[in-house]
């Protein structure tokens, strides 16, 4: 879980969450469009959008909107560099999309599950690396484990976010807790399959394939758990 502090600050505050939209949208955006969307006055979020160019954070269009810049793909690369958690997974997301299933690697981040790989079966994993866009946690067998390892808090916020009665997502959360592990089931007969990463944790990786029976789950979550328990921890 972040920490948190007494005394935030609020300029800081706004301008990652101005980079966070500009790396979110599809297309290049511009501060009026931004101040919407976050709610800040247009002239703040002109400031942090200027201050955020300036940095090389993000490049201005020649129509004065804004798009990703060179210093986000350094911070990137820098972040997979130090962490490992990317170059740990790669060579095991690989063997699982091989045997036909597709993997996903998530993390936790403002409510949404955060996909750093999501593979089809049979897909080359370099081509699945923020393969698909941040989405509801509930929906995921990997964002059921980050949830049911989370804070109190952290849950309440991601039920409010999402929609959805909350009996039965707490209920799944509890047993997942129980389980040790994450089951999704999805309308097309596809189940999925979720561990944690890290003590505490700090991620957690899925499988799914369609027609996966209920006597196979545990076993899976099995292999997958004793497979990330051997990966290399630096």
């Amino acid at each position: 879980m972040p920490a948190s502090s007494s005394q935030p600050n609020r300029s800081l505050m706004h301008g990652l969450d101005v980079l966070e939209a500009v790396m979110a949208a599809e297309a290049p955006v511009g501060s009026r469009e931004l101040g919407r969307l976050l709610g800040l006055d247009r002239s703040v979020a002109n400031r942090m959008l200027l201050t955020l160019a300036g940095l090389g954070m993000l490049e201005r269009t020649e129509s004065g909107r804004y798009l990703p810049g060179v210093g986000i793909h350094a911070l990137a690369a820098l972040s997979l560099r130090s962490s490992g958690l990317l170059r740990s997974i790669l060579p095991l997301a690989s063997t699982w999309t091989a045997r036909g299933h597709a993997f996903t690697l998530g993390v936790l981040w403002r409510q949404h599950l955060c996909h750093l790989i999501h593979a089809r079966p049979g897909q080359p994993v370099e081509q699945a690396v923020g393969g698909m866009a941040p989405g509801d946690p509930f929906h995921s067998a990997a964002g059921l484990v980050l949830l049911a390892n989370a804070s109190a808090v952290t849950v309440r916020a991601a039920l409010l976010a999402w929609p959805g009665e909350d009996a039965p997502r707490r209920a799944q959360l509890a047993a997942v807790r129980s389980a040790g592990h994450g089951v999704n089931r999805f309308a097309d007969g596809t189940v999925a399959v979720g561990v944690a990463i890290g003590k505490p944790v700090r991620a957690a990786v899925a499988v799914s394939r369609i027609g996966l029976q209920p006597a196979e789950e545990a076993g899976l979550a099995g292999e997958l758990a004793a497979q990330i328990a051997a990966l290399p921890t630096d």
